[in-house]
This record gives C-alpha cells, structure tokens and sequence, in this order.
C-alpha cells in the first residue's frame, strides 16, 4: 500500500470534517438544513455512488471476493457482539447502558463513513465489496442488534425486515448488481447524472460528520466511563482482533478485501445506534455519548489501524 497516497486522503477527509465542525459552531448550516443534507445522503447521492461502484465490467475473481467479504462480515459482526457480550461484567457496564454499549461496540458506520473512505483508499474495486459487506451489517443490526437495545428497556423487539430489506442503499446494491451481472450497458447521459450525484457523496458526508461533532455541550459528552470503553473496542480491539485473524487467511498479494474490512470495522459507532435507542426505549444519552467520542476518536484511530495492512 502506497502509505503517502492513504496520508493524503485522510488528511483530505479530515479537513473536509474540519470544515462541517466550524460551520456547524458558527451557526452557518441550521439544524433542519442539517437533517435535510443527511436525507440528500442517504437517499440520493451514497446510493448513486454505490450504484455506480458496480457498473464495471464482469469479472468472475470480484464475485468471488464479493461472497468472500460477505461471509467475513457476518462472521466478524457476529464475533463483535460475542466479545462484547463477554466483555460487559469485566468492563464493569452500568445498569442501564448495557444494551447499547454491547450495540456501540459492535457495530460500525459502515455505510455514512465507511463507505466514503473505503472509495478514497482503495477505489471503486474497494467500494464494491464494502457495499457487498454492508448487507451482513443491515440483516444483523436491526435483528440481533435490536435485541441488544431491548436488554435495558422493558420492550420487546421483533425483527424489522422491512428496514432489512428495502433501503435505497439495499436497493441500489441490488440494482448494481443486476447490472453487473447482466452487462446491460446503461445510457451515457443515465450514467452522467449518476456519477454527479454519486461525486458529492465524499464530501458531504465528512461535512455532516464535522456538523454532528459540533451538536450540542460538548463536555458533558465526555463524562462517563462506558462510552469510553465501548468506544475503545469499537475503534481498536474489534478491529486489531479482526486483523490477527486474517492474517491466518492466505487471500492472495494484491487482495483488497483485508483492508476493506478493517477499514470497515475500524469505523465509529453508527447514527443506528441512537435511532433503535429512541425507538425501543434504551439508553439515548448513552447511545449519543458513543457516537460522538468514537466519531471523534476515529481521527486519530483510523490511521494506527491502516498501519497494520
């Protein structure tokens, strides 16, 4: 890996959460413009950039990575909650903030943040395969990781295969791969407005992460040991433990799919942590709490994890 290319991009992305993070404090950018960027995201331009990820042409060896990456995914997730489960008496988690600590631990922003970084790093090639992991993060979050929110609250959560299922993300991906699939070609003026939109991708999502960061009295996000501590699995154990285990796998020179996931996995606690917190009565304080110091954290993180590869 070429280490000054990587440097460059992170320092690229981080100025670009720089540049959201004073906007957000000198009030230039309002709360309601704010959600409406992130409804442009997730709704519009990330799934125009994953969609454009697979219009490539056929290649058997990517397919087979993709199934490769997607049973890492589920096994990785899979093992996350494992560990945090085990982890929770030894950490000593309060009453009350177990579910989500277990449920911040556990998962990564895949999708918001990892995606974008995962194309600056590793390029279209890299974003495919994220898109391909990020299914095993939608079946597991809003299944096993419901039921981790319903741990300190007195509801119970069933499995919300609508949210599973149909998603413009999801929905994209499956459009993408039909496509590469089939090799329909795809007029050029169709492609045209997808790669526009597709292009603001990057940028608005490092701006809104840096708008997020400025939301509300920032000391009081840093009182309370769990959020630290979940917050330090999040960034460094789940992912360091990712990492010696596939150092066991032989997945060939040139093979993009260990970076993928560690990037992937070396992501902070996703904004789904606080949406099923507020939806099944678990910890919002808490699920806040994590979401901005692993936010915040990953600055520093992401670049230690990159040194492994």
């Amino acid at each position: 890996m070429d280490y000054g290319v990587v440097w460059t991009n992170l320092l690229i992305l981080f100025a670009l959460i720089a540049v959201g993070y004073v906007a957000g404090r000198c009030r230039v950018i309002s709360q309601e413009a704010s959600k409406d960027l992130s409804s442009l995201l997730m709704k519009i331009t990330l799934p125009a950039t994953i969609f454009a990820s697979f219009i490539r042409s056929y290649e058997p060896s990517l397919l087979k990575d993709a199934g490769i990456i997607l049973g890492l995914g589920f096994f990785f997730f899979l093992l996350s909650a494992l560990l945090s489960y085990l982890l929770v008496k030894p950490f000593r988690v309060a009453e009350g903030n177990r579910g989500i600590w277990m449920l911040g631990s556990t998962f990564s922003n895949t999708g918001f943040m990892g995606f974008p970084i995962v194309l600056a790093l590793f390029g279209e090639e890299g974003l495919f395969l994220a898109c391909i992991m990020n299914l095993s993060f939608n079946v597991l979050v809003f299944s096993l990781g419901v039921k981790m929110v319903c741990l300190d609250s007195q509801q119970k959560g069933g499995i919300q295969w609508k949210k599973i299922l149909v998603s413009n993300i999801n929905i994209s991906i499956v459009l993408g791969l039909f496509f590469f699939l089939t090799q329909i070609s795809i007029p050029s003026p169709v492609m045209a407005v997808v790669n526009y939109f597709g292009g603001v991708t990057t940028p608005l999502s490092m701006f809104l992460i840096g708008l997020s960061l400025a939301k509300g009295k920032t000391s009081d996000l840093f009182r309370g040991k769990d959020a630290f501590t979940s917050t330090f699995l999040r960034l460094i154990g789940m992912p360091f433990v990712a990492w010696l285990l596939m150092r066991l796998i032989p997945f060939g020179e040139g093979s993009l799919i260990p970076g993928v996931v560690l990037v992937i996995l070396a992501m902070p606690a996703p904004s789904v942590v606080l949406i099923l917190a507020e939806t099944y009565g678990g910890n919002s304080e808490m699920a806040g709490k994590e979401i901005f110091l692993s936010s915040l954290l990953c600055i520093v993180t992401i670049p230690l994890m990159l040194l492994l590869l």
